[in-house]
């Protein structure tokens, strides 16, 4: 991929987001490891990670609740990072989870293309679908399937994802665990545009196991609230036309 950036091209400073609690404590000090930017982790009650565990260079911010709410998570992050600087100023965050990995080369890449692309979240095509496609642009939310075996294909990853900080968008707190990283991207798409990156590697290093409990009902019920705001839901790709 040929990025036409101009030779005093600066990036903007590079965050580094994640949510875990204490059981996840090992494999964030490696991802964050692996990154080497500015980190802040969001953990979570009943069992958070120590304040003092990742180091002096780590931000750790507790979410004083036992809820399950995974955009109030982010938010708090988000928030966070955004008090550090002022109305025209640009900044980068990798939203990632913690069993998540990209190289710094791979990150660099759809950072810089993100912002030649005049778009505000970019991610890696993860699923492999574009077959070869550099980069795909998306303004709005009409379906696009690249490989009809996989519905979802051509969503950004929403285990690894750089966001234009000073965009200002947030998730939206109705969508409590798997769709609110969907709701995110859709909500970039029509403020901004997203930005696919082909060639580039995201690595899921952990497990997902099947919902239960919360994490299961706040599914059931967010995918009802999901068609209601946007008229579509991530497996169909989009909004239907």
């Amino acid at each position: 991929m040929s990025l036409d950036l101009p030779d005093t091209w600066t990036d903007p400073d590079l965050w580094v987001l994640t949510c875990a609690p204490r059981s996840r404590m090992d494999e964030t000090a490696s991802l964050i490891e692996s990154i080497g930017a500015p980190a802040v982790v969001v953990t979570t009650l009943p069992e958070p990670i120590p304040a003092d565990f990742l180091g002096d260079d780590v931000t750790v911010l507790l979410f004083e609740s036992d809820e399950i709410n995974i955009s109030k998570w982010w938010t708090r992050g988000l928030d966070w990072i955004a008090s550090h600087y002022d109305d025209g100023e640009k900044w980068d965050v990798l939203l990632i989870e913690s069993d998540a990995r990209m190289t710094p080369r791979d990150i660099t890449r759809i950072r810089r293309a993100m912002r030649d692309q005049d778009t505000i979240m970019a991610g890696g095509d993860w699923r492999h679908a574009m077959h070869g496609q550099a980069l795909q642009v998306r303004r709005d939310n009409t379906a696009w399937v690249p490989d009809p075996s996989q519905a979802d294909a051509g969503r950004i990853p929403g285990i690894a994802c750089v966001i234009s900080g000073e965009a200002g968008i947030r998730h939206d707190p109705e969508f409590r665990w798997w769709l609110a990283d969907d709701d995110f991207e859709w909500q970039h798409r029509v403020n901004g545009g997203t930005l696919l990156v082909g060639g580039v590697a995201v690595n899921h290093v952990g497990t997902q196991g099947p919902l239960t409990g919360a994490r299961l009902q706040a599914w059931e019920e967010d995918q009802v609230k999901f068609l209601a705001k946007w008229g579509g839901l991530p497996a169909q790709g989009g909004v239907p036309e």
